[in-house]
């Protein structure tokens, strides 16, 4: 055929075409699309294209949506004319080059197929075959130097057999619990390695053929054969949850895909829909935006990115197919995205706080979360009603534009960096800003998001467990649920990279401890006063009655949200442990040891340790934009600051997941209180504590703040801790008892609750807002308070409160039964 200076480009999948300065032209036909770019005669330019869903173009649409998934799993047709596709083009190559390469072991009596993996633990299989799919990946990706490479293939294919003959078949037993998890886990057979063997046969599809695709399929029927049978050959059946029940799904789906079979396909498509229901309890998504998994491990940083990562996967892959997903309870999965993970990233990521173990896991920054997060959101932008996908595009802005040091361009797939780069730079998408507090009382954490920094408070209850460490994992965690606190600025690295394997776990931010002790993991507290209140979705208070299992240490810790202060407040500290209690306001990993620290305006040079008396303030300088921290000491208290170097290695935190044994170092700044030992509340100052932090602030504003504070401690007792921030007219208090107590505020009563509840009011000239809820959930009844202040009519009430006149009082009759801590709020004018 004679050159005309145009050339057609048939899919054989349904395509959108996106150009950056050439001309693309879509035939009408909606089954296929035709390029017509001429740079010279002869000679055409596709600069990227990326799937869209349309009508099937198969005759057979089991080939069209595996056809679907392997294209995302490759980047489907392109051309690597921009740098950053070629940067991807060649990671995927080389990640291939090295596990084929180095020390892949290809004789023909070998009893490994790398020296690494010995077998020893089941883990080893599913490393195996993550990766040959890594190797199945690169020779599956167009401008690849190793697509479509022969010998790649022929090793990838014996590697196959030599798994399936001796680790992976239909004849090797299930665990039966005889060996420690870490060694023989159940996961590894039933969710781990069949993930990456279904990736492996869709992208080797043709190659493999019918025989060899279904004895491999059958050797994950076998493991892996429906929603209800645990793996275990004890006799234990159970069924399946949240996050373990969509990577069932997702494993069955892809596999009757593979094997085109209509009634395993509709089988698990049925078996998704517990998924999507909101839960009171157990694993799952709560409406108040928590998400649990183990039965009470907050995990929405964890299980829960891989359960929205692969439900958006089958929610891609299966749309506009026969077999689309059409569960009324669908919608939930854009309630989540806004309500449960949105508020836990912060700009380094996915906050540690909702990661559970995996916080002890030696994985760069850019795999703890974010790219997990922004795959499936990515997707789901794409197929969403046009009123949820232009929630999630303003949302997506955001995370892709403002969160710079966590570039998109060096860590996202092929296929998902064109979604990502058709959003970043379309001018009429606007970027979602909102500053934020947001409690989640299922799962025991707090989040504030301000301008600059994000906070976060880890927290466990009578619901909710103090950490969790199984497999060998997150050894030290002993204390990150006893109220460690999380201040993210513009120091990514904060809470990633070494911080974990480096910080010192007796003396985590925030909390209050036994000196130099140990918790016993996936424990519940002896307590269930936990979580709190907020007016506005903006100012909140929240609280703690400490009260770990395995030791008798008491103590009512509460953390007020104000405008650009966080005011901790602690009181009735004691044990019978006979051990010194300390709590620590500060344990921060420093940039380098010329990070400047002072108090009271003094410099504390690195390598020191000392007892500073009478601190009124303090002010840390980091050596990047956005890191200072102002420190405002209300009591003028005896505050211990040390000045170290800390060390230590992963695998004294992790000996199962990136067990590295280098030693890391990092200098480190500790700031904390001794409160001695005392075996009762006597209310006295040993008992108590208190502290502001200003993050951002420079030195010059927060000793400002020092002499002219923005806040006044009204009480800080075991019964009532209050304050009252001046310039936002607003008071925070938490009710710790179930007496009738009264807080005053300027000589005379301003509030008496007759129950335990965190409570937040705001006064200004012409109206009072009233903000309450139940942290413990064990009120079956009614909050009664009383607002000693002038008021007129109700502007509006949430339906559960009764307002009434009581002499010179505001009297608020709150029903919170079956509440499960959400607030109630009420605006009356003055």
């Amino acid at each position: 055929m004679p050159d005309t200076g145009k050339k057609e480009l048939d899919f054989r999948f349904p395509q959108v075409l996106v150009s950056w300065g050439f001309v693309l032209q879509p035939n009408v036909d909606p089954y296929r699309m035709k390029i017509l770019s001429r740079i010279s005669p002869g000679k055409y330019l596709l600069l990227f294209l990326f799937v869209a869903l349309t009508k099937s173009v198969h005759a057979d649409p089991y080939d069209d949506v595996r056809l679907r998934w392997a294209n995302m799993l490759t980047g489907g047709d392109y051309q690597v004319d921009e740098p950053y596709l070629k940067l991807k083009v060649n990671d995927i190559t080389n990640a291939a080059q090295r596990y084929w390469k180095t020390d892949f072991n290809t004789a023909s009596n070998r009893t490994v197929l790398w020296k690494d993996l010995d077998y020893s633990k089941s883990s080893d299989i599913t490393n195996s075959y993550a990766r040959l799919n890594v190797m199945a990946v690169a020779y599956a990706t167009k401008s690849s130097a190793l697509y479509k490479n022969e010998m790649l293939l022929t090793d990838i294919i014996q590697a196959l057999e030599w798994l399936n003959i001796n680790k992976y078949n239909t004849t090797v037993p299930l665990p039966n619990g005889s060996k420690p998890r870490h060694v023989d886990n159940w996961w590894d057979y039933k969710i781990g390695t069949p993930l990456s063997l279904n990736k492996v046969l869709v992208l080797l599809y043709n190659e493999l053929g019918d025989s060899r695709r279904a004895k491999y399929l059958a050797a994950v029927a076998h493991f892996t054969p429906n929603l209800t049978d645990n793996g275990f050959t004890n006799g234990t059946v159970m069924e399946f949850t949240a996050a373990n029940r969509i990577w069932i799904c997702t494993i069955l789906t892809v596999k009757a895909i593979l094997l085109k079979d209509e009634a395993q396909l509709q089988y698990a498509r049925k078996e998704m829909n517990p998924v999507f229901s909101y839960v009171r309890s157990g694993d799952g998504f709560y409406t108040d935006g928590s998400f649990i998994q183990h039965d009470g491990t907050p995990y929405t940083g964890g299980y829960g990115l891989s359960l929205i990562d692969n439900l958006a996967i089958l929610m891609y892959i299966l749309a506009k197919s026969p077999w689309e997903l059409n569960n009324p309870g669908l919608h939930n999965i854009y309630d989540w995205i806004h309500n449960s993970f949105e508020p836990i990233v912060s700009g380094s990521g996915i906050m540690g706080m909702v990661t559970g173990r995996e916080i002890s896991r030696n994985r760069p920054i850019t795999d703890i979360g974010f790219k997990r997060l922004l795959d499936p959101v990515l997707l789901l932008s794409e197929i969403a009603k046009p009123e949820d996908a232009k929630k999630l595009q303003n949302l997506l802005k955001k995370w892709l534009t403002r969160y710079t040091a966590l570039d998109y361009k060096t860590f996202l797939g092929i296929y998902n960096y064109g979604l990502a780069k058709k959003i970043a730079g379309n001018a009429s998408i606007k970027v979602k800003t909102e500053e934020f507090y947001k409690e989640f009382p299922n799962m025991d954490r707090v989040v504030v998001h301000r301008q600059g920094y994000t906070f976060g408070v880890s927290m466990h209850s009578d619901r909710t467990y103090n950490y969790e460490s199984i497999n060998n994992e997150n050894l030290k965690g002993w204390h990150t649920g006893d109220g460690m606190t999380y201040l993210y600025n513009g120091d990514i690295t904060q809470f990633e990279g070494t911080f974990w394997p480096t910080v010192n776990y007796y003396r985590l931010p925030g909390t209050t401890v036994e000196e130099n002790t140990t918790l016993t993991p996936v424990q519940t507290s002896r307590s269930n006063w936990v979580g709190g209140t907020s007016i506005k979705n903006r100012y909140g208070v929240t609280g703690m009655s400490l009260a770990p299992k395995g030791q008798s240490l008491e103590g009512k810790k509460s953390w007020f949200i104000f405008d650009d202060e966080i005011v901790a407040l602690g009181a009735g500290i004691f044990n019978g442990d006979h051990k010194n209690v300390q709590t620590f306001v500060e344990q921060r990993k420093l940039g380098s040891t010329s990070d400047t620290f002072s108090v009271n305006g003094v410099k504390i040079i690195a390598g020191e340790s000392e007892l500073a008396m009478n601190v009124s303030w303090a002010h840390l300088s980091g050596n990047v934009p956005n890191t200072d921290i102002g420190y405002y000491f209300p009591d003028k208290p005896q505050v211990h600051i040390l000045r170290n170097i800390q060390s230590g290695r992963w695998n004294e935190i992790n000996t199962t997941v990136g067990s590295d044994t280098t030693l890391k170092t990092n200098p480190f700044l500790s700031l904390w209180f001794n409160h001695g030992i005392h075996q009762v509340d006597n209310n006295r100052e040993e008992n108590k504590y208190a502290y502001v932090l200003l993050p951002g602030a420079n030195e010059n504003k927060i000793k400002a703040y020092a002499a002219s504070p923005d806040i006044s401690i009204l009480e800080n007792s075991a019964k009532i801790q209050a304050v009252y921030e001046e310039k936002l007219g607003i008071v925070g208090v938490n009710f710790w008892t179930d007496e009738r107590s009264s807080l005053s505020r300027n000589g005379r009563v301003y509030l008496t609750c007759n129950k335990k509840a965190a409570v937040m009011v705001q006064e200004n000239a012409k109206q009072i807002t009233v903000s309450l809820s139940d942290p413990t959930m064990q009120n079956n009844g009614s909050i009664e308070l009383l607002v000693y202040i002038k008021s007129g009519t109700v502007i509006s009430k949430d339906t559960r409160l009764q307002i009434s006149k009581s002499g010179a009082a505001l009297k608020i009759k709150a029903n919170v039964a079956g509440l499960k801590g959400s607030k109630l709020t009420a605006t009356i004018a003055k």
